[in-house]
């Protein structure tokens, strides 16, 4: 399914599994980053927990949390291939969840210093 941009749809890990890195802490060929809110049935029904779950799959790194307005923000770094993967795996209706649309709102510089995924309160 393509995105669409800005306000376009998107959706602790270790580094992505199918990028090389360059060096200890270095940089991963491939590498994107983008941030992403996703909205529909996403409080309150474990669903920052499903996307935690699909990063560690995905070999994502980053965030989630919710935030207060309802929706869920979701920061995430990875191989261009597996973030796509990634969010499609996220949005969506999955247990009590309903992620009706998860929308790219930026897209940043990797960052070095990312390592692992965390759920934020």
């Amino acid at each position: 399914m393509a995105l669409r941009d800005a306000g376009e749809s998107c959706g602790e890990v270790v580094a992505p599994r199918n990028s090389k890195r360059l060096g200890a802490g270095g940089t991963v060929a491939n590498l994107v980053r983008w941030q992403c809110v996703a909205s529909g049935l996403v409080q309150g029904v474990n669903y920052r927990a499903r996307v935690a779950d699909a990063a560690r799959w995905h070999g994502i790194v980053g965030s989630v949390e919710n935030r207060p307005d309802g929706t869920v923000f979701v920061d995430a770094q990875g191989d261009l291939g597996a973030i796509e993967r990634f969010l499609e795996t996220i949005r969506g209706p999955k247990g009590r969840s309903d992620a009706r649309r998860v929308d790219r709102v930026a897209e940043l510089a990797p960052s070095t210093e990312l390592r692992t995924f965390s759920i934020r309160r």
